[in-house]
């Protein structure tokens, strides 16, 4: 068995996994529950966020066959949104009348 390495990754440093991240996205995503079927040109767009971000972080661990990762986590004023993305605001920033799902990005 191989040794396993472990890098946490932030801000521009993500830039050389991002093709090997959009592609473990697809992977993941692929299968139940999610049934995602995206493509590797968004993947990495959307992932790019993460890249323009100077607090976002990436887990990476790999060993001489297999990379993993864990999922990307940035500030939630950097966070990456898409056209679905719901318009709730973080629990910490949002009124007591608002009536917004309490979730994290």
């Amino acid at each position: 068995m191989s040794d396993i390495t472990i890098k946490c990754l932030s801000g521009r440093a993500i830039e050389p996994y991002l093709s090997d991240l959009a592609r473990l996205r697809i992977e993941v995503f692929r299968d139940f529950p999610y049934l995602y079927d995206g493509t590797q040109e968004y993947e990495e767009k959307y992932l790019r966020t993460y890249v323009n971000s100077p607090d976002s972080v990436v887990v990476l661990a790999y060993d001489a066959t297999r990379r993993w990762a864990l999922p990307p986590a940035c500030p939630w004023r950097t966070r990456p949104r898409s056209s679905s993305s719901p318009s709730w605001t973080p629990a910490t920033t949002r009124s007591a009348s608002s009536t917004a799902p309490n979730r994290c990005c």
